[in-house]
C-alpha cells in the first residue's frame, strides 16, 4: 500500500512534541502533528486491502520529496509515522521495520510518500 502525506516540518522526531517550562519537552504531541497522525491513520484505513496488513508485522519506507537541499533526515520522520501506523493497523511499533527512502530535492510540492508492506 502506497500512501502520499503533505511534508508538515514539525514531523521530526526532534521537534514534535510541546516545549515547555525550561525548555523541556513534554509528552504533549504538537496539534498539527496529531491531526497529521490521525489524517495518516485515516487514509491507512481507508485502503482497500488494508485488512490483510492488520496485526501482522510491516515494513514502512518513507520517500521524502523537498524543495530545496535544506531537506530534514527522513530517519528523524519514521517515530511519528510509526506511532500513526501502529493504531491503524493494529500493531505494536516494535513489530514496524523503517526504512529511509529516496529525498529528492527541488520539488514543487512538499510530500511523503509512505509504501506499507508486509515483512
Amino acid at each position: 500500500m502506497v500512501i502520499e502525506m503533505p511534508y508538515n516540518k514539525n514531523l521530526s522526531s526532534n521537534s514534535y512534541k510541546i516545549v515547555g517550562r525550561g525548555g523541556r519537552r513534554t509528552n504533549c504531541t504538537k496539534p498539527d502533528v496529531k491531526l497529521w497522525m490521525e489524517l495518516l491513520a485515516d487514509k491507512i484505513r481507508e485502503e482497500e486491502d488494508f485488512y490483510l496488513f492488520y496485526g501482522l508485522p510491516v515494513k514502512v519506507k518513507v520517500d521524502g520529496y523537498f524543495l530545496d537541499n535544506r531537506r530534514p533526515d527522513i530517519h528523524n520522520l519514521h517515530k511519528v509515522i510509526a506511532d500513526a501506523v501502529e493504531p491503524a493497523l493494529g500493531i505494536n511499533d516494535k513489530y514496524i521495520q523503517c526504512v529511509d527512502g529516496e529525498a529528492f530535492p527541488d520539488c514543487e510540492r512538499q510530500r511523503l510518500v509512505i509504501e506499507i508492506s508486509l515483512l
